[in-house]
C-alpha cells in the first residue's frame, strides 16, 4: 500500500460500526465547514484469533478485501454530505490504537467513535481509547453513541484552568467556533475548596480573592484568542464545583465540549483519568481532548 500523509488533514478511524459512521458524518461536516479540509479515513485490520472461537478463520487477504469494501463505503458516505471533499483511505494491518496514533501526528484532528464493533470492542475499548486520547499527536474528537438529533445550538463549551493543555483546548474551541459558524464559546473554570494549605489561601487570600484570581488568570491567558476571533462571543464563568459535574451539565445544550488532557495550573485541574474519561460517557455531544504541541509520542506522519 502506498503511504499516505495525514499532515493538515482530519483523520477518521472507522470499523464499519454505526458509531464510526457517526464519526464519519461529524468529520465530513467539519471538513466542509472548514472550506474543504482533506479527510483521511483509516481502517486497521488484524488476523482472526483462533483462541477466541470465531469459527472459520479468514485469511489476511480476505480481511483486507473486506476492509477495502468498508473504506469505499466510508468514502461514499462522506461524499454524500459534501461531494467536493478530498478523501483518501488507508487499510492498515495491525491493531487500531497503533494505527491511529501513527496517523494522528501532524493531523489537524483525529475523529473516532466512542464504541467499536466486534467481540473485542467492549473488552479493549478502555485500553484503545486511553492510548489514543493520551498519546495522539493532535486533538482527539470522540463522538458518543447517542448523538443528539436536534439542530445545532451554536455553542462550544471549553474547560480552562490556565494550564498549557487547557489553553490548547481553548485554541481549538475558538478555531472550531469561528470556522463552523458557532456563535458562542463558553469558557468554564471550576474551583473547589482544597483546605487551608491551598497556595493562594496561604498568602492570606479569602475565597472571593481566590475566584477573582482565577478569573483574572484565565482572562489574561485568553486575551490573544479573543482579539484574534472578534466574531466569536465569549462567556467566561468561574464555578465552584466538581469539574466533571459542571462540564457535563454545561454539555446538555452545547455542540461540543473541549478539554485538555490534564490540567497543570494552580486551580482545579482537568485530569485525563477522571475528567476526560468521565466526559466521554456522559455528554450528549462530542468531546474533544487536546494536548500541548510537542508532548505526544512522536509518530510517522504517514500511514
Amino acid at each position: 500500500m502506498e503511504s499516505i500523509t495525514t499532515r493538515g488533514s482530519i483523520v477518521v478511524g472507522t470499523d464499519g460500526s454505526s458509531i464510526s459512521n457517526m464519526a464519519l458524518d461529524w468529520a465530513a461536516r467539519r471538513a466542509s465547514a472548514g472550506g474543504g479540509i482533506p479527510i483521511v479515513v483509516v481502517h486497521a485490520f488484524a488476523s482472526d484469533l483462533p483462541m477466541l472461537g470465531f469459527g472459520v478463520l479468514r485469511d489476511d487477504d480476505t480481511i483486507r478485501r473486506e476492509g477495502d469494501i468498508l473504506l469505499s463505503a466510508a468514502k461514499a458516505r462522506i461524499h454524500s454530505i459534501d461531494p467536493k471533499l478530498p478523501v483518501v483511505t488507508a487499510c492498515v494491518p495491525g491493531f487500531a490504537a497503533p494505527a491511529l496514533l501513527r496517523a494522528s501526528d501532524g493531523a489537524l484532528m483525529l475523529v473516532v467513535g466512542a464504541v467499536g464493533r466486534g467481540v473485542l470492542s467492549r473488552v479493549t475499548l478502555g485500553a484503545v481509547m486511553q492510548q489514543v486520547v493520551s498519546y495522539a499527536g493532535c486533538p482527539v474528537v470522540v463522538v458518543g453513541r447517542d448523538p443528539r438529533t436536534t439542530a445545532p445550538y451554536g455553542r462550544v463549551v471549553v474547560g480552562v484552568d490556565g494550564s498549557t493543555t487547557s489553553l490548547a483546548a481553548a485554541r481549538f474551541a475558538f478555531t472550531h467556533a469561528a470556522s463552523s459558524g458557532a456563535q458562542d464559546v463558553d469558557v468554564v473554570t471550576t474551583w473547589q475548596a482544597r483546605g487551608r494549605k491551598d497556595p493562594l489561601l496561604a498568602k492570606g487570600s479569602d475565597w472571593d480573592a481566590y475566584v477573582s484570581s482565577a478569573q483574572s488568570t484565565v482572562q489574561s491567558a485568553l486575551a490573544d484568542l479573543v482579539r484574534k476571533h472578534p466574531e466569536v462571543k465569549v462567556h467566561h464563568e468561574v464555578v465552584e464545583g466538581d469539574p466533571l459535574g459542571v462540564l457535563v451539565e454545561r454539555s446538555q445544550d452545547a455542540d461540543l465540549v473541549v478539554v485538555g488532557n490534564r490540567g497543570l495550573g494552580g486551580f482545579e485541574g482537568l485530569k485525563l483519568g477522571s475528567i476526560s474519561r468521565g466526559l466521554l460517557g456522559h455528554t450528549p455531544c462530542p468531546v474533544v481532548i487536546c494536548h500541548v504541541a510537542g508532548t505526544p509520542v512522536k509518530q510517522s506522519t504517514r500511514v
